[in-house]
């Protein structure tokens, strides 16, 4: 069975840093969870967005360390079968938020003005956050991993893999050393 796992290392040059930290963790699922819920509320507030998601702030999953952090939050009404018939059409699948991170597709830094951005606060912390919808799709028989910014097109276009193990969550993050 395939589930959709964001590897973060094929989408962000921040991340390699992030495998490369000695402290990188997985969130606790209540931060997670609450981060979340800051996340998708600043961002129900953008207009025009490339992909219409439905956010589970409670399926979510996020990584931190060296004061970085990504986080998933799956689309409420995705489901693997979904994966079996992809007929070329984007399927929403989440939103990836990343902070601190420095979005970098092919060697090229992401210009600001093509990244989705909000403001998140609590209490006297704020964050700037770049916001990432994904989607999946078919391309030449082969799923396909989607990342959007603020264009209709997607920015980066991946394959997807079968993982072994689990299939639960069906949208998760990892973080593996590239090279």
């Amino acid at each position: 069975m395939m589930r959709v796992v964001v590897i973060a290392t094929c989408f962000a040059c921040g991340f390699s840093e992030l495998a490369a930290a000695q402290d990188v963790r997985s969130l606790e699922p209540e931060k997670a969870a609450k981060i979340a819920r800051l996340c998708v509320a600043a961002s129900s507030t953008l207009a025009d967005l490339p992909l219409t998601v439905t956010p589970d702030a409670a399926g979510c999953m996020g990584i931190e360390g060296s004061k970085r952090a990504a986080l998933v939050v799956p689309d409420a009404a995705f489901a693997l079968p979904a994966m079996e018939n992809l007929a070329g059409q984007p399927v929403p699948v989440g939103i990836l938020y990343l902070y601190r991170l420095r979005p970098e597709i092919v060697g090229r830094p992401v210009p600001v003005g093509e990244q989705q951005r909000i403001e998140i606060a609590e209490s006297d912390r704020e964050a700037t956050i770049s916001m990432w919808p994904l989607a999946v799709s078919e391309v030449a028989g082969r799923p396909v991993l989607l990342v959007y910014g603020t264009g209709p097109q997607p920015l980066l276009v991946t394959t997807l893999v079968e993982t072994g193990g689990a299939t639960r969550p069906v949208v998760a993050i990892d973080v593996r050393q590239s090279g």
